[in-house]
């Protein structure tokens, strides 16, 4: 995902040391993330950390055309952060939607390009891209049950290999739900609908699963919410069903659209977006404030 072309700034990038861009951690009330740096008065989504920490990636739109989102990458090279640089799929304005990996250097992402090379709006799948020693590997649909003939969009991984993500497919709740699908000997196995617990005739969207699966954040503009969509926590059970999914407060949510939840690779963070601003910026809370949303029954 790296290539030339750096993100077009009127100022110059800053000297940023450390882990998670040098910034300060954030407390139990969420902060916004590297203001003025990542978090500027254009939108900026999907972000996700890798390689130990040691990458992060988002999203911002493209500086000749706004309704095109891009990926850039910044890297932590000798103690200091690089200036952000575009993906190379920047011609391809179909890629969207990147999800790390907790181990190992794979990249997820959504893409509504078919194998022969064709756009297929109505049929988005899930991708994946490597990083190794030569660079990134050539991307990859993954294939079925993963894949189907509708949107399969926003793919969030555990430890083991369990994708999660939202789809349209026939036989769901509503307009979108959450699937399912384990890595067993290297293959998906057949997906599966976490039920109707957690799914409903409104949109469930914008998944992020635990890298341990213990508790799944999603986004959804169901009844009795802040805002248009807000955020909601279930917790996994030791009998493989889900908790009923609870509203993450006001704190989180606001009467503005709020979205794109991510915990990072080490569970100490998440962050999320939010429209409150005007424009869709990043957030970040220190991730205990999520025990705070189970439920005692």
């Amino acid at each position: 995902l790296i290539a030339k072309g750096a993100v077009n700034s009127p100022k110059q990038f800053p000297l940023l040391q450390g882990e998670y861009l040098g910034q300060k951690p954030p407390g139990m009330k969420p902060e916004l993330y590297a203001p003025g740096i990542l978090s500027t008065s254009v939108d900026e989504a999907l972000y996700h950390y890798m390689d130990g920490g040691k990458i992060f990636i988002f999203s911002r739109p493209s500086p000749h055309n706004p309704e095109t989102y891009l990926a850039y990458i910044t890297e932590l090279k000798d103690g200091k952060w690089t200036e952000p640089y575009q993906s190379p799929l920047k011609d391809k304005p179909w890629y969207y939607n990147y999800a790390v990996a907790p181990v190992g250097k794979t990249v997820y992402f959504t893409s509504s390009l078919s194998r022969d090379g064709s756009v297929q709006l109505q049929d988005w799948n899930i991708w994946i891209t490597k990083k190794t020693a030569e660079g990134w590997s050539k991307p990859r649909m993954l294939e079925a049950p993963v894949s189907s003939d509708k949107r399969d969009v926003c793919p969030s991984v555990t430890k083991d290999g369990t994708i999660y993500f939202f789809s349209d497919r026939a036989g769901g709740f509503g307009p979108g739900d959450i699937y399912r699908a384990r890595l067993v000997n290297g293959k998906y196995t057949e997906v599966e609908n976490l039920g109707e617990v957690v799914n409903t005739e409104y949109d469930e969207i914008d998944v992020s699963i635990a890298f341990d699966e213990s508790y799944l954040i999603f986004q959804s503009n169901r009844p009795g919410g802040f805002g248009k969509y807000d955020l909601y926590c279930t917790f996994r059970n030791q009998d493989d069903t889900w908790t009923v999914p609870v509203n993450m407060g006001k704190d989180i949510n606001t009467s503005a659209t709020d979205d794109r939840p991510y915990i990072t690779p080490d569970g100490k963070y998440f962050f999320f977006g939010s429209h409150k601003s005007g424009n869709l910026d990043m957030y970040w809370v220190d991730a205990r404030i999520i025990k705070h949303f189970k439920r005692s029954d």
